[in-house]
């Protein structure tokens, strides 16, 4: 079934294309079938109790080898575990470094990922090119070491997930210096798994709706940078925004929706055909005070109108991404669309890129942003029962700092109010990852003692924050004790 080119259609249609919806899915979903068949009979195999791990390839990338099966792997009875990599440009200090998978469903459907720390050093990059070994992240010293691998390992500490290291040169983690710092993190690692943990649950959810990415036409080229942008990049703002979040698929939430409790925000993402079942699930939150935000693309096949009486259109391809902030909010006016435009040398205008997309002006509706083309909204916000309704309608363009404000306006926890940190949390552990130097007060949860784990000393903490002065680039843990 020839999928049309990019340029033609962005989505296909379920009463239109069920040839191609059915193609697509099979493309991204079959080749995973052959593997739980090979595991089903390595399993029966051994005729005992085995753990079977899978290989994932960068979830929802946009390439044509990008992982979009995940959602399979979860309800699989024959693999137990997933692996994965950090982002290899992200791992570099300053710089956030989410993780695209689906972590508290992992937990939900009692599967196991473990993080690859194939992490670059200066011990094994003889021959490399300054260039290559600048986009690898490459550990150019001790210190840089220890930022990069405690911001990778933080994140997976709060996770309660886990991680190996992989090395691929021969000799990455030979320096004496790398050996003791892997050593004290463990260290680090089996002091908090033995303490009994505050309990912790963010105030704000991502969740993905995996039937929905399949509805993507990513066959039309090799590498479509769309869902790159519409999801995998967004990640990576939330990240950077000093807001700890969890992540969901939307199948989990369908099963159980009383998951939403939890949440005072919770953010969509690749939900293009609000169907029937989805509609059913919005109509049920009417009645709470939560913040629904969507991410560009949700509704675009369908169930917008139905469900929040919004009208989304597709407008002319641009000159640019450009938009401007209304309402005071001075936080979403990120051009990151526009700046993965320039570096992948595609203009604003191209098919590469995903179009911009604007809501119809209604009665009662809030703009938060426009676009400076044409000053059609590109972030749009209606009231939803006793909540709300936040669109947005840019491709990649909830900032990390609108995201803050979004959580702190919902009543929610974040734990820096000026972000500057990715921050990875849970009832017993903090790590921040500083993204811009200076003073500032970091807020908690609860009340607790906070000990800094590099020098094991008590920080004094008082109104549930304490303050600290952190520099660019550092990564900072802290134990937090009943």
């Amino acid at each position: 079934v020839p999928a049309p080119p990019l340029g033609e259609k962005m989505f296909f249609e379920p009463n239109i294309d069920p040839d191609k919806l059915d193609y697509c899915p099979f493309l991204k979903h079959e080749p995973f079938r052959a593997q739980e068949e090979f595991a089903r009979h390595i399993r029966r195999s051994f005729g005992k109790d085995i753990i079977i791990i899978r290989w994932c390839q960068g979830p929802y990338g946009g390439s044509m080898v990008a992982s979009y099966d995940v959602d399979e792997f979860l309800h699989s009875k024959e693999f137990d575990i997933l692996c994965a990599q950090p982002n290899y440009n992200r791992r570099t200090p300053g710089v956030a470094c989410g993780v695209r998978l689906p972590l508290a469903s992992f937990h939900k459907n009692g599967k196991i990922y473990i993080n690859e720390f194939d992490l670059r050093t200066w011990a094994g990059s003889a021959g490399e090119t300054e260039l290559r070994v600048v986009g690898l992240s490459n550990a150019i010293d001790p210190i840089m070491w220890a930022s990069i691998h405690r911001k990778v390992a933080g994140q997976m500490i709060a996770n309660n997930m886990g991680w190996w290291y992989l090395d691929m040169a021969n000799g990455w983690f030979e320096p004496p210096e790398i050996v003791s710092d892997i050593a004290g993190v463990m260290k680090t690692v089996n002091k908090i798994e033995l303490n009994a943990q505050n309990k912790f649950t963010p105030s704000a959810a991502l969740v993905i709706d995996g039937d929905g990415m399949t509805m993507r036409n990513f066959g039309g080229h090799y590498y479509s940078t769309h869902d790159q942008v519409m999801l995998g990049d967004q990640q990576q703002l939330l990240a950077g925004s000093a807001v700890p979040f969890d992540s969901y698929f939307m199948n989990d939430l369908l099963a159980d929706p009383k998951i939403t409790e939890k949440y005072q925000t919770l953010i969509f993402a690749g939900m293009y055909h609000i169907d029937s079942k989805r509609q059913k699930f919005f109509q049920n939150l009417r009645n709470r005070s939560q913040s629904l935000v969507f991410l560009s693309g949700c509704g675009y096949l369908g169930g917008l109108k139905e469900t929040f009486d919004l009208n989304l259109k597709e407008l002319s391809r641009p000159n640019s991404h450009e938009i401007q902030s209304m309402n005071g909010i001075n936080h979403v006016s990120l051009l990151h669309t526009k700046a993965l435009a320039n570096s992948t040398g595609a203009k604003p205008e191209s098919h590469m890129l995903p179009p911009r997309l604007s809501l119809e002006q209604k009665t009662g509706m809030l703009v938060h942003a426009v676009y400076t083309q044409d000053k059609a909204p590109a972030i749009a916000e209606i009231p939803f029962g006793t909540g709300k309704v936040i669109y947005i309608c840019e491709p990649g363009g909830l900032t990390p700092e609108y995201f803050n404000l979004i959580v702190k306006e919902s009543g929610g926890y974040v734990a820096s109010t000026t972000g500057g940190f990715q921050a990875d949390m849970n009832g017993s552990f903090l790590s921040l990852h500083c993204l811009r130097s200076g003073t500032y007060t970091i807020q908690l949860p609860f009340e607790t003692e906070v000990i800094n784990l590099k020098n094991g000393r008590k920080i004094p903490s008082a109104n549930k924050s304490f303050e600290l002065n952190a520099e660019v680039g550092s990564t900072y843990w802290f134990e937090l004790k009943k």
